[in-house]
């Protein structure tokens, strides 16, 4: 009787979390609506790749010559709500602010 007993309430449950889930399809799919940000190529993040203009792995010059800045630039470079961290000439990785 016992497992019965919880048979019925994982099917319960799980009929549960499929409406659940099924409510926040219907209603992502409905609130779904195309935003128009202009230049948004540069808004883009892709993890573990790149931030906008900026990839990982892209030489300090490569980043100066973007900003239009000259080398006197430290290692850390801050640009458009981001941080560019620099190390041995190479964005090791970039914070977003």
């Amino acid at each position: 009787m016992k497992a019965k007993r919880i048979y019925e309430v994982k099917v319960l449950v799980a009929f549960v979390l499929y409406l659940v889930a099924l409510n926040g399809l219907v209603f992502a799919q409905s609130s779904l609506k195309p935003i128009d940000i202009p230049h948004s190529k540069n808004h883009i993040i892709l993890p573990g790749v790149r931030v906008g203009e900026y990839k990982l792995g892209m030489s300090k010059d490569e980043v100066l010559k973007k900003l239009g800045k000259g080398p006197e630039a430290g290692n850390s470079i801050s640009v458009d709500g981001l941080i560019l961290n620099i190390t041995k000439d190479t964005v090791k990785y970039i914070d977003v602010l």
